[in-house]
């Protein structure tokens, strides 16, 4: 799966994971997990996104880190 994150997803991409978490829902009994697979995608993109955002500053001392 990529995910792109110049900006909010639009809403086909949200309509493909609301019906991708509903039907992983009804696979796995639990009605959370539709939530879940949404948070599973987020966090990743927020970490990688300071990652990103760490990198843009100079490194202290000269020395990369």
């Amino acid at each position: 799966m990529a995910v792109e994150t110049h900006r909010p997803m639009d809403d086909a991409t949200v309509c493909f994971l609301s019906d991708l978490g509903r039907k992983i829902s009804e696979h796995s009994g639990d009605p959370l997990d539709g939530q879940f697979l949404f948070q599973r995608i987020s966090v990743p993109i927020q970490r990688f996104s300071a990652i990103l955002f760490h990198e843009t500053f100079p490194a202290e001392d000269g020395i990369d880190t």
